[in-house]
């Protein structure tokens, strides 16, 4: 019995193999949703971009609306554009109790360490170091150690 369509696996992150993320099994997913997973992987953000914006509007699934929001805000990221990222990020983080709630806010925080835009990096990846989010609350720990790093606070990165 194979794992059912829609449903969350557990696989290495493509982007950084330290993560652990819940990817989703995407059988009932549009095309465009599709292709763009395929590159973002490849690292065609610009063109997943694109693709995750025609998902938006073809995808009657709540999970894929949310989703390819995520996946825009990452892109961009990966992509270099990280106030635009900053941008896509906070439409992920209306919902405290949304799946990916602390992963758009590391997102966020990398995105802001990205813009140079430390005290925004540091309270935005606290507010998941801090809270209750699992492997999330590590990889905002290793985040915020990157971005101490940036701006040149080793006394805060060595904590």
């Amino acid at each position: 019995m194979g794992i059912m369509p829609g449903c969350v696996r557990l696989s290495v992150g493509i982007e950084d193999p330290a993560d652990l993320i819940a990817d989703i099994i995407h059988d009932d997913a549009p095309r465009s949703y599709r292709a763009g997973d395929g590159q973002r992987k490849g690292g065609q953000y610009a063109k997943a971009v694109e693709s995750y914006q025609k998902a938006l509007e073809e995808g009657k699934k709540p999970w894929v609306k949310a989703w390819a929001r995520f996946q825009i805000a990452e892109c961009l990221r990966l992509g270099g554009k990280p106030k635009e990222a900053i941008a896509a990020y906070k439409k992920c983080t209306s919902d405290t109790e949304h799946l990916l709630y602390p992963r758009a806010l590391v997102g966020l925080g990398i995105a802001h360490g990205d813009a140079e835009e430390w005290a925004d990096a540091v309270s935005t990846l606290k507010k998941v170091s801090d809270g209750r989010y699992g492997l999330w609350k590590a990889r905002a720990d290793y985040a915020l150690g990157q971005v101490y790093i940036g701006k040149k606070s080793m006394t805060d990165a060595r904590r």
